[in-house]
């Protein structure tokens, strides 16, 4: 796929600020015309003389302002891609966690806030505009004559920037493709800006202010679920031990090679010595690369996929101390894979059985091995792994 072309990213970081910069100043770019004329013909529409009206001003609308709860998110992903190019992976892993668990918390809250807003404004507004004639009066005073012309070209505007931030970021790295969460943000955001633009074309001019509002829900609503969604990813910066189960990865390679942000936070995680258990699939996603895609780089060795499966159950014996077992202990296990390591063992392996050479790897907190193991039979490999839980936090003793 080629290294990551830096000089496209930072100009696709700049294309989504622009983006975000226009939509929080949309307020200031649309509206604010004279509608008195236009009020006074409503008036007349309704039998109603309003005799001669100060100046009534256009509205400028919330939704394409509530864009930006969304396009704030593209910036914050895209600029977490641009730290990768200044900082190191071991302080990026460690700081990017942290901060987007409290962006995410911000833009949760935030969004609320703004969702309640909009809320109150929709019933205000539609409130009015059923209470004829003179509370339909006041709703076309305040936003009855929204300026459709000015928000499309502000949205057409907007909706280029997105196209070319798509773009850009493309041409920077086309692995990005494979991210699945860049790739439905992309969607969501393109989207949601094309539903603006229908909405404030599907009704009369006197009533788009209400659909603006609509809108605007939406998308306060999608901005709390993408807040959810970093949220969540967000957690493994708090994660004290990680247990990955055993089973076939290679269906799945892709997907876990370009979650570049969960593999930095894996071998931060494995380098700071906190416990880590990898059985089966594990040990490959921990290696540095499986069929040429890079993966966690925990451990120096490389994964290859190939014909045939290998199956059965092993009476094994831990050949170094571990989260798992202490040097000696004998326990039984499983295995099932088709990709194989080379290495398959590092300077510390972790199991040996009759018949086969050693195999595994064990390294500060790691425990790495294509060996599953039952844990209902031997409760005692939770205890352990609890245990040195507490101990790489500074909390507890051992069991």
């Amino acid at each position: 796929m080629g290294e990551l072309r830096k000089p496209f990213l930072l100009l696709a970081l700049l294309a989504v600020a622009l983006v975000v910069g226009v939509e929080l100043g949309s307020s200031l770019l649309t509206g604010g015309g004279d509608a008195g004329g236009s009020l006074r013909a409503g008036a007349q529409d309704l039998g109603v003389d309003v005799g001669e009206v100060g100046r009534v001003d256009e509205p400028s609308g919330r939704g394409t302002g509530y864009l930006a709860l969304i396009d704030v998110v593209a910036l914050w992903t895209t600029g977490l891609f641009c730290l990768s190019l200044v900082v190191p992976d071991r302080v990026q892993g460690r700081v990017q966690g942290l901060a987007t668990l409290v962006f995410s918390i911000v833009l949760i809250l935030v969004s609320l806030l703004m969702l309640v807003l909009a809320f109150v404004e929709l019933s205000i507004m539609v409130s009015l505009f059923l209470a004829a004639p003179f509370g339909t009066l006041a709703y076309l005073a305040l936003w009855g004559f929204f300026p459709v012309g000015e928000a499309s070209l502000l949205l057409g505007l907007v909706l280029l920037l997105k196209l070319v931030w798509v773009v850009l970021l493309l041409l920077a790295q086309p692995r990005f493709l494979q991210n699945k969460g860049l790739v439905l943000l992309a969607l969501t955001t393109l989207l949601c800006t094309v539903l603006l633009e229908f909405l404030h074309n599907l009704v009369p001019v006197v009533v788009v202010s209400i659909l603006d509002d609509v809108g605007a829900l939406v998308f306060a609503v999608v901005a709390i679920v993408w807040g959810l969604v970093l949220l969540i990813g967000s957690i493994p910066a708090g994660t004290r031990a990680l247990v990955v189960g055993a089973g076939l990865p290679e269906s799945y390679a892709a997907e876990l090679s370009a979650n570049r942000r969960l593999c930095i936070a894996v071998a931060e995680l494995a380098r700071t010595g906190r416990p880590v258990l990898a059985e089966g699939a594990g040990l490959l996603w921990l290696a540095r690369e499986l069929d040429g895609r890079p993966m966690c780089g925990v451990l120096d060795a490389i994964g290859a996929s190939r014909d045939g499966l290998v199956v059965g159950y092993r009476e094994a014996t831990a050949r170094t101390a571990s989260v798992v077992a202490e040097a000696g202990a004998a326990a039984v296990g499983y295995k099932q894979h088709s990709a194989v390591l080379t290495p398959r063992t590092g300077e510390r392996p972790a199991w040996s059985w009759e018949g086969g050479a050693p195999e595994g790897f064990v390294w500060r907190g790691v425990h790495a091995s294509q060996l599953g193991l039952h844990w209902a039979a031997d409760p005692a490999i939770a205890t352990r792994l609890v245990s040195a839980a507490g101990i790489a936090e500074g909390v507890g003793a051992p069991a």
